[in-house]
This record gives structure tokens, sequence and C-alpha cells, in this order.
């Protein structure tokens, strides 16, 4: 899995639409953190976050 995850921030990376500096850890870390924050918040709030760790995803331009 972490090898596909790897493969797929690369490819992401290369396509200008993941910030250069992220790797699948982090991709993961954020994946467990939103599962868990959605079991912790509301969903209005739970959203929010989220939207808020995509964002940090995002390359600056």
């Amino acid at each position: 899995m972490t090898e596909m995850g790897e493969r797929l921030v690369e490819r992401a990376r290369e396509a200008g639409g993941i910030r250069p500096d992220a790797n699948a850890s982090d991709l993961f870390a954020l994946i467990s953190a939103a599962a868990w924050l959605r079991e912790q918040v509301s969903e209005e709030q739970a959203e929010r976050l989220l939207s808020i760790m995509l964002d940090g995803l995002q390359p600056t331009r």
C-alpha cells in the first residue's frame, strides 16, 4: 500500500497537484487524522477541518 501511495503522490506532484514536499506517509497520516476527527467533532467542523487539510496539500503558486 505504501508503494502505491508513493506512486500516487509522485504522479500528483509531477502534475502539479500536490506540494513538492508531501509524501505518502503524510497522506496516510492525514487520512487517519480525518477519520479520527470525524468521530470526535460535528460534521460541520469535520468538513471544515478536512478542507483546511486539503488546502494545505496544494502547491503554492
